[in-house]
């Protein structure tokens, strides 16, 4: 008789904060059997960044003031990489003033 194991779910509990205008902290709830996690985002040009890390929260810097940002987290476990979390989009505060500038 055949062993059925019920597939493995995204991350969940995955929240963000905003910090301030150029830090964001992250966290998710722990998946049993994984051996790490990978933190995927999208920069305001589109470029993407991801970070390998074993816990389950992260405080990312040198952000952009005023720009969006994508999120999402996957978990790796002993046969692979499990499907991604549905994605976060924090937008930071501050950024370019318009108007006059008098020197």
């Amino acid at each position: 008789m055949a062993t059925v194991t019920a597939p493995l779910r995204p991350p969940s509990g995955f929240v963000g904060s905003i910090i301030n205008s150029t830090f964001v902290s992250l966290s998710w709830e722990p998946l049993p059997g994984a051996t790490r996690y990978t933190l995927r985002y999208v920069h305001p040009d589109f470029r993407l960044g991801s970070e390998e890390l074993v816990g389950v929260a992260l405080l990312v810097g040198g952000l952009s003031p005023g720009s969006e940002y994508r999120f999402n987290v996957s978990a790796v476990i002993q046969s692979g990489e499990v499907s991604p979390s549905a994605t976060l989009t924090l937008t930071l505060p501050g950024g370019p003033t318009t108007g006059e500038h008098v020197v």
